[in-house]
């Protein structure tokens, strides 16, 4: 598995709609597994996001579809600034039931 770590800086008043943003246009991301988002408890907008993908040639192929900029730039639009992005081989998961 293959993803990227974010870390997001939401605009004030607007997590709902970054979440609501998240929920309709990351619904068909190919090789896609997981989307994990948290808001830390130090600083209310300070959000990270993790993305899973089956593996890194999936990643790839995804950042580079054209919906994948259109996301990101209706994504921006709640943003205070760029993500910090950090990709990288998931080297350990564990599911719990």
């Amino acid at each position: 598995m293959y993803g990227t770590v974010a870390k997001l800086m939401v605009k004030a008043g607007k997590i709902e709609e970054l979440i609501h943003h998240m929920n309709v246009e990351y619904k068909n991301m190919p090789g896609a597994k997981d989307i994990f988002m948290y808001q830390m408890d130090e600083e209310a907008n300070m959000m990270f996001i993790a993305v899973v993908f089956s593996d890194k040639n999936s990643y790839i192929e995804n950042s580079e579809r054209p919906e994948s900029n259109v996301q990101y730039e209706k994504m921006m639009e709640f943003l205070d600034a760029e993500p910090e992005w950090h990709d990288g081989q998931v080297i350990f998961n564990r599911k719990f039931t």
